[in-house]
């Protein structure tokens, strides 16, 4: 290397380290909210927010980090749901502030702010050295923080206040009238993807069918190709009676989208505890190709009404919801027969000679 390419070389490492320093030293000796910007909320490039976390008064945090351009993970541990994700990165873009709060009902709104609030903290991947276009050194740091109040009188605002700020604003999103605090939700179960099963049958290795009192309606399907099978009844007994393929394959490709209404594992102990400690309608066994198994417990709801509003018919059993027990028993949720009629069928189902009664569920014979 000649003297002239090391002077550029070390000229141009000296320009570097300038600029790093004067970074430094500008994030150093500013605040992190100066005091214009104490009311702007919105971030206008969603698409760098790498994480929002989110905390209550009561305890409660919800982390969402984003794992790829479309995908969220909730808490370190489960999938989010997107949609959810994407109502509330609308909301973060376009948030604005309506105005800021009375003097004369300041002390009153931000005491009621003290009580409940949501903190919120939104993190992105920002460059630490801009030059007109230029984006230089890029690293992840806390670019809002900011805290979520109630909604005003007319629920036509919310209440927020970024942190370190001395005053509140009442913010809205154009062209919606409705307060922003449910958005900024810090119950998990909001958060949560429903989805229970997304399995293929390519993926699927064997289902096992176990229906209390009913042992000869339990069976098991043991995939033996990549569109052939053999069930087995009472689990180890060969079928030699002629079965319906279409049938069999149907019931194996409907747990590729199988999904829960809602998650109900903040109901009352001891009203979870009489639901799972029935006798259960069906316990599913899914034991997919790479080892994994899922299990699905399902049970009966009581019905809402005494009556059948069409028969007048006295009930007891919900016929549109039920309960499904999942992930290891971790998970009670709230289910629609509409999406689990298709695996909830017994043996005889499968039979060739057996016509469907479209009529009733399987639970109610």
């Amino acid at each position: 290397m000649n003297k002239r390419k090391k002077q550029q070389l070390i000229l141009l490492a000296g320009i570097v380290v300038a600029l790093l320093l004067v970074s430094f030293y500008l994030s150093r000796s500013q605040p992190f909210q100066s005091g214009r910007v104490f009311s702007n909320f919105a971030v206008t490039d969603t698409a760098n927010i790498t994480k929002v976390f989110m905390s209550d008064r009561e305890g409660r945090e919800v982390t969402l980090d984003r794992i790829s351009r479309s995908e969220w993970r909730l808490n370190r541990v489960h999938e989010a749901n997107n949609a959810v994700v994407n109502s509330l990165l609308r909301t973060i873009y376009n948030i604005e502030v309506k105005g800021i709060v009375p003097r004369s009902k300041h002390n009153t709104v931000i005491s009621d702010m003290a009580a409940k609030n949501t903190r919120v903290e939104i993190y992105q991947r920002v460059p630490r050295i801009r030059i007109g276009r230029l984006r230089l050194f890029p690293h992840v740091k806390m670019t809002k923080s900011y805290f979520v109040g109630g909604p005003t009188p007319d629920h036509h605002g919310t209440y927020m206040m970024m942190d370190g700020s001395e005053r509140a604003f009442i913010t809205f999103v154009p062209g919606q009238n409705a307060f922003l605090s449910l958005r900024y939700s810090t119950r998990e179960s909001d958060w949560r993807d429903h989805t229970i099963l997304a399995l293929t049958i390519q993926q699927i290795q064997s289902v096992d069918v176990e229906i209390p009192g009913r042992p000869e309606e339990s069976y098991r399907i043991e995939k033996t190709g990549e569109r052939t099978f053999e069930m087995f009844q009472h689990y180890d007994q060969p079928v030699t009676i002629p079965l319906d393929t279409t049938r069999v394959l149907n019931f194996l490709a409907s747990f590729r989208s199988v999904k829960y209404e809602g998650l109900i594992n903040d109901m009352d102990p001891m009203r979870r505890d009489s639901i799972i400690n029935q006798v259960p309608m069906q316990t599913l066994t899914i034991t997919a190709i790479d080892g994994g198994v899922h299990t699905i417990k399902t049970f009966r709801r009581k019905a809402p009404h005494e009556y059948d509003e069409l028969t007048q018919q006295r009930i007891k059993w919900d016929r549109d919801r039920l309960y499904a027990l999942i992930n290891d028993g971790k998970d009670l949720t709230l289910c629609q027969f509409y999406v689990f009629d298709d695996i909830l069928k017994p043996f005889t189902y499968f039979r060739e000679d057996y016509v469907p009664d479209h009529q009733h569920h399987f639970f109610e014979q």
